[in-house]
């Protein structure tokens, strides 16, 4: 996921990046030179990586300047793409009048360790269509004397990141990051082209093509859907999976990687969703209600729902390396919350829950391991949900959150949930 920050031909990077406007300021550039990028949206930046040091949880002892020059004049916007999972240390301010924006790297509460994201810094055109992108990657490293993110007490104020269904994923804003910003989640192409009827094509979602290019240029022949031809807003507050319209469909929504170089553990994440089922669906073993994946590096935790009435109609996939699924059943013709818990003690080990509606005890779990199921991209976090098999998978998603401040029990997260999110029974 992404936290998008539009500023008008000004963008900042590290502490200070400076304000740039008509080929004037932030950096000295020539005449010539911008008059060269005027049709191709470039433009300069004078550093490609930034590192900050943290001796400890509370103190910053490294800033740096990043400048941005050479702007030709088809750029009408600057877009700075913050990565979701650097929100908890990187946050960015606009200046009055949008002239800079100053990033602050954050270490408080962080574990030591090295963490790297990367800021992508586009130039647009009026309607905010993506000309050129350069990245920057950001680098903090926090002392050993970092306090551990595993604290049995749980934050007066929760930092969630939230998605209450209202908008289409991929849309600025839908995406509500922690610490108040707003983001959108980023569309990953299937691996393979998944051929619609041609009624299901011409009602495929196509915002698609502002995110991402790739999914732009694999959706742009009539019979081919790699991402979101499934996914609609139902304007109630939910959003509607159905890949029915395609028999495979291996697309998926990802929230953007970001790299944890060495981190130090314990790390822990906590997951609700609201899934409702849809009303007149035949579930059975090919038709499912949903999948989420929670991905920490180096393992990876699989939540599918099943909507049948099978005995594992709720099921972790394989959570340990060489193991089989774990299993429970639930009423699936009713709305369900579910909340995953992942308690990491190194790379591969650790304990996980799953609760349904706010009950205390799990209906799956504590299952703890040393093996947990390695993950398919080594050294990146992510969460993702989607149709990633060869089934259909059909139900609205009313909402989701998370926060990697701790493995909290559904009794710590009463009253904690994000306010507006709607129907939160049992929290």
């Amino acid at each position: 996921m992404w936290g998008i920050l539009r500023l008008c031909l000004a963008v900042m990077v590290s502490i200070v990046l400076a304000a740039c406007g008509g080929g004037g300021g932030g950096g000295g550039s020539s005449g010539g030179q911008a008059d060269s990028n005027k049709s191709s949206g470039d433009f300069t930046l004078s550093a490609s990586s930034l590192s900050f040091t943290a001796a400890n949880a509370a103190s910053l002892v490294a800033s740096q300047m990043v400048s941005m020059s050479n702007i030709g004049s088809s750029v009408a916007n600057v877009v700075v793409l913050i990565p979701q999972e650097a929100a908890s240390w990187l946050s960015v301010t606009v200046a009055p009048g949008a002239s800079y924006a100053t990033v602050t790297v954050k270490p408080a509460g962080l574990s030591a360790g090295t963490r790297s994201t990367t800021v992508r810094v586009s130039s647009t055109d009026a309607a905010y269509n993506t000309l050129v992108s350069k990245d920057v990657t950001v680098t903090l490293t926090v002392g050993s004397t970092a306090s551990s993110s595993s604290s049995s007490s749980v934050p007066a104020i929760v930092a969630w990141n939230s998605y209450d269904g209202t908008m289409d994923p991929a849309s600025y804003g839908a995406l509500h990051l922690a610490g108040g910003r707003l983001g959108s989640f980023t569309q990953i192409d299937g691996s393979i082209a998944d051929t619609l009827p041609a009624s299901a094509s011409s009602s495929s979602v196509s915002s698609s093509s502002s995110t991402s290019s790739s999914a732009s240029s694999s959706s742009s022949s009539a019979s081919t859907a790699y991402f979101m031809d499934y996914m609609t807003i139902n304007g109630d507050g939910t959003l509607r999976l159905d890949s029915s319209v395609a028999a495979l469909n291996r697309s998926l929504i990802r929230g953007v990687n970001s790299s944890v170089q060495n981190p130090t553990y314990p790390r822990s994440l906590t997951f609700l969703a609201r899934v409702l089922p849809v009303a007149g669906t035949t579930y059975d073993v090919n038709t499912r209600l949903a999948e989420f994946e929670l991905a920490f590096g180096s393992s990876r935790v699989v939540l599918v729902l099943r909507g049948d009435a099978n005995s594992g109609n709720v099921r972790l996939q394989t959570p340990q390396n060489g193991g089989s699924d774990l299993v429970a059943q639930l009423d699936m013709s009713q709305p369900h919350i579910f909340q995953v818990t992942v308690a990491l003690t190194d790379a591969s080990s650790g304990t996980i829950n799953v609760y349904a509606d706010g009950n205390p005890v799990p209906i799956i779990g504590p299952f703890t391991s040393s093996a947990l199921y390695p993950t398919y991209v080594v050294g990146q976090d992510h969460i993702q949900f989607g149709d990633n098999r060869n089934v259909a998978f059909r139900s609205d998603l009313d909402w989701m959150i998370w926060t990697d401040t701790g493995a909290w029990t559904p009794a710590q997260m009463k009253g904690k949930l994000p306010s507006g999110l709607g129907v939160t029974t049992g929290y």
